[in-house]
């Protein structure tokens, strides 16, 4: 799963690869502090029996490996360029019912076989933006996307953690927060137990967007603007951490825990085969520092 996820980074930005970097922890061959970059030895990995290391330019592709997946080669017969294929894929998975992929919603729609008494200029369903939905979050081919964000020390708790984002007051049940009525985000935190606490950082987010737009939906708001967003937040906006165990944690014993929401102004693309182009994040609430 890793690996494709890198390869569809890959080929969506080809020009970009590993960023030199301070390690920010001793290992078995390596020293805290030491400068490592795209061609240091991914040791205890042995490219050859002649004792060379792989390194990150070395294992680039999947190739190298005898393999390669669907979603980032050119199959035999298709003549799609794999870059637009994959856009398109994205764009399907992650934003068919976001606000950026709205105006291409009538193309996939499904109709009833026969004779279609629409006129071409027919008002096209969408069942994600209710009737006048896409009107009250996207002006002038953009939107507002709203965004959690975590930040915490590795070792922050002993093992994984989950940050849930409600809107009021969460349940009585921990159990049931992962899906309570007013959840509206969470945020997975992924270590191992027993790592002990570090300076270094581990960051998530959490989409909040379409669980506002259902807001917005039931008039709780009055769009995605900031001037209507943030008064919401500040009187609504909850969170809770949930250990492994499912047992809440006191924030404040999550090392180098800080929780923010921002927002970011979104250009809607122009067809399937483009990404939505994203401005620069603003700093709405700091909820946790």
């Amino acid at each position: 799963m890793t690996d494709r996820l890198i390869s569809m980074w890959q080929l969506l930005n080809p020009a970009a690869w590993m960023t030199p970097q301070i390690s920010g922890e001793t290992t078995y061959t390596a020293l805290k502090g030491t400068m490592q970059n795209s061609s240091t030895p991914l040791t205890p990995f042995m490219s050859s029996a002649s004792g060379i290391f792989w390194d990150s330019d070395m294992s680039r592709t999947t190739e190298v490996f005898g393999y390669a997946y669907g979603d980032t080669s050119a199959l035999y017969g298709d003549t799609k360029i794999p870059r637009d294929k994959l856009i398109r894929k994205i764009n399907n998975w992650l934003g068919k019912n976001s606000p950026a992929m709205s105006r291409f919603k009538s193309q996939s729609q499904w109709r009833p076989s026969g004779i279609w008494k629409g006129s071409s200029d027919t008002k096209s369903f969408q069942p994600s933006l209710k009737l006048g939905m896409k009107d009250a979050v996207v002006a002038d081919g953009y939107y507002t996307e709203w965004i959690a964000n975590v930040h915490v020390n590795h070792g922050a708790l002993d093992g994984s953690f989950t940050i849930y984002f409600f809107a009021r007051e969460p349940p009585d049940d921990v159990l049931t927060w992962g899906f309570a009525s007013n959840l509206i985000g969470s945020v997975g935190i992924f270590m191992m137990n027993g790592m002990g606490s570090s300076q270094s950082k581990m960051s998530g987010t959490a989409p909040l967007t379409m669980a506002l737009m259902k807001h917005v939906d039931q008039r709780a708001i009055q769009d995605l603007e900031p001037e209507s967003v943030v008064p919401f937040l500040q009187h609504t906006l909850h969170f809770r951490v949930v250990d492994i165990n499912n047992k809440e944690v006191d924030p404040a014993l999550v090392t180098g825990l800080y929780v923010a929401i921002s927002s970011t102004r979104v250009r809607l693309p122009e067809s399937e085969f483009e990404f939505p182009e994203w401005g620069q994040p603003i700093l709405r609430l700091a909820i946790w520092e």
